[in-house]
């Protein structure tokens, strides 16, 4: 998700993040907010709070079978939390590290984890990219006994096989926050959820189920599809182009949606009042973009300055 990507600042897709862009008008904007070129960087800097290049991780994107991580020398920001007394649950991309069990977000600080591990996977299927040949889902939990001892446990995702994973997280998100809000309201609360979407129109399947559409969703889609329709003729670039931003879109939509239904969990159990929520993209837009970005939008100039 770039800075085109996002409702208010949109040239193109304003309406695919109506929710999104409310949260915005409503809160603060990080109008200089930069990060890494790609996710393992710019996660590794998120999860450690130091620059990527510290622990080797500046040029780097970690894939489904190396035998790396982010070092277990840094402590990570869920297992700061935790030990300030924070219950701690994890969604989405992990992208640092997953050579042995040590490294799994579970046993870096997450109370409860459900994710993948590799840079992108399939919407629905969950394979791993780049033609890895695997699957891509695991659930972990950590649990903490009577004596203070900590018990680690972790199976694949291959229950969830089939579902579009945001409307997997948006579920997970809702639950987490009731269930918080029922057993262990005296603990402070952190969620992080970081979605699938907007990782990538080229992973499998990426356009989401009416589920996580509202009917205004549907109305902007006819008009981005119109639009498709209105490149017969053109050339191939421009088409393709087009079309990904419809596609764009509509997984943005998805995300919207999400933080939306999130938010009226919060909202729902009264802690809305006392709760942070930050947003952000991992990294930056899509370059596949920049080949007819200038015709049709703005100058690479002006987009940058």
């Amino acid at each position: 998700m770039g800075w085109n990507d996002i409702g208010y600042t949109s040239t193109d897709i304003s309406k695919a993040t109506t929710f999104l862009s409310s949260l915005a008008e409503r809160g603060v904007k990080l109008t200089r907010y930069y990060t890494q070129p790609s996710c393992t960087p710019s996660r590794a800097t998120i999860m450690t709070g130091k620059w990527a290049y510290r622990n080797g991780f500046q040029n780097y994107e970690l894939q489904h079978g190396d035998a790396v991580g982010v070092p277990l020398s840094n402590q990570l920001l869920p297992s700061y939390l935790s030990d300030l007394g924070y219950a701690t649950h994890g969604l989405g991309k992990w992208n640092i590290g997953h050579c042995n069990s040590k490294y799994l977000p579970h046993e870096r600080g997450f109370d409860h984890f459900i994710g993948y591990l590799c840079p992108g996977h399939g919407y629905r299927d969950f394979n791993c990219g780049l033609s890895a040949g695997v699957r891509d889902m695991i659930e972990g939990f950590a649990t903490t006994e009577d004596s203070g001892a900590v018990s680690y446990s972790w199976a694949t995702g291959e229950q969830y096989q089939g579902t579009y994973d945001t409307l997997l997280y948006r579920d997970k998100a809702v639950v987490a926050v009731k269930k918080h809000s029922t057993f262990t309201s005296d603990k402070p609360f952190f969620l992080w959820m970081a979605h699938h979407g907007m990782h990538s129109e080229e992973d499998s399947e990426p356009e989401p189920p009416n589920d996580l559409l509202t009917q205004d969703n549907l109305e902007y889609i006819k008009v981005l599809e119109k639009r498709v329709s209105d490149t017969d003729g053109e050339d191939e670039d421009t088409k393709r182009f087009f079309k990904m931003r419809k596609i764009t879109a509509t997984v943005l939509m998805s995300v919207d949606n999400a933080v939306r239904a999130l938010c009226e969990a919060l909202e729902e159990e009264d802690m809305m009042q006392n709760s942070v929520i930050f947003v952000n993209s991992d990294n930056g837009g899509d370059v596949l973009y920049t080949k007819v970005f200038k015709s049709y939008f703005i100058t690479p100039t002006d987009f940058f300055s």
